[in-house]
């Protein structure tokens, strides 16, 4: 319908609008400008809008909703009770693709992020806003009992995840990643994130995170991979040490001026490090590295042997390191490296 320009519809004297209709979807509607939505439609599952032009200022009660998928502009567009029942299986706003039991919230920093408290026991497993969701300052990790993977990127002003002093300890999370967040400042209950089954963490762009979760080895067991990186203010790696089954580590902060003991990490198989002007050296365990089937990656090997002070580590070690890992180096990092040589003379 290209030439259709204005929604309207005549509601019945209950307030119903089309009883048995349990699919709307409205595309390629060039020529629809807005779309008013504050009616009952009893038996719809599924509601799909999709157009560059629509937008969409509020949404019908539909007690029995599975699939929300919007496409298009938004202004202020609040997702609440009654239009989001515990039915709900998808909620994808600007992004195509999503699979059942996610919400996924892409480029619409108008749209307010759901929290009514009729999704507290749905089937959310995972939810990912990205670019999205300006006013929302805080996340609250226990807020979908079944919350397993969790992205956040490019939120300005998300500060905080958070965790209600009422509810249960643990958080069942197995991803989480916090990326491009500029004011991101902490974890719930002053670091103490309880996640015994997260295994991924990966911490990105958050220019005012100073600490790391607290007690890493104990609250996350798990966790075998944990990347952080353009993270300026982290100055060092918690109390406790890291957990025992981390396999892959990634450092990459400017003010980080101490390393965790490697050796208390015997399943660790890959570590990269890069920009971390501060650090002053690697750990001895490096050295063992040589020795077992681990990979080392150095970004810029000419700056970390000025910036780190490789003389502190032993001759022969730096050089069986530098002729060991040159293949990596090799292909895109060559014209890199050879810069990075002539600077050093």
């Amino acid at each position: 319908m290209s030439n259709w320009e204005e929604w309207c519809i005549v509601e019945a004297e209950n307030g119903e609008v089309f009883p048995k209709l349990q699919r709307l979807e409205i595309r390629d509607c060039d020529r629809l400008v807005g779309i008013e939505l504050s009616h009952n439609f009893p038996s719809l599952t599924e509601l799909i809008i999709d157009g560059h032009n629509v937008a969409v200022s509020s949404l019908p009660a539909t007690p029995v909703l599975r699939e929300l998928r919007l496409g298009g502009r938004y202004e202020k567009l609040k997702l609440q009770d009654p239009f989001l029942p515990q039915t709900l299986k998808i909620i994808a706003i600007g992004t195509p693709g999503v699979k059942p039991n996610s919400i996924v919230i892409q480029n619409n920093k108008n749209v307010e992020f759901p929290l009514p408290d009729s999704l507290r026991r749905s089937s959310i497993e995972k939810v990912r806003i990205w670019n999205s969701c300006g006013s929302l300052d805080c996340f609250p990790l226990d807020f979908f009992s079944n919350l397993r993977n969790l992205l956040i990127s490019r939120c300005e002003n998300l500060e905080s995840l958070t965790v209600t002093e009422s509810s249960d300890d643990i958080i069942p999370l197995s991803r989480l990643f916090i990326l491009d967040c500029p004011n991101f400042i902490s974890f719930p209950r002053n670091g103490r994130l309880h996640a015994p089954n997260l295994t991924h963490l990966k911490l990105e762009g958050c220019q005012k995170l100073k600490k790391l979760p607290e007690q890493m080895s104990n609250l996350l067991p798990s966790l075998n991979s944990l990347m952080i990186s353009n993270c300026p203010e982290v100055e060092s790696f918690p109390e406790g040490g890291l957990p025992f089954n981390l396999s892959l580590l990634k450092v990459g902060c400017e003010k980080l001026k101490a390393f965790p003991e490697v050796d208390l990490l015997p399943n660790l198989a890959k570590l990269i490090v890069w920009k971390c002007k501060r650090l002053k050296a690697l750990p001895e365990q490096c050295e063992k590295a040589l020795h077992v089937p681990w990979s080392l990656l150095m970004y810029r090997l000419c700056s970390l042997c000025i910036n780190w002070g490789y003389q502190d580590l032993d001759a022969d070690f730096t050089t069986e390191l530098f002729w060991t890992w040159l293949p990596i180096f090799l292909g895109f990092m060559a014209s890199e490296i050879l810069q990075d040589g002539n600077k050093c003379k």
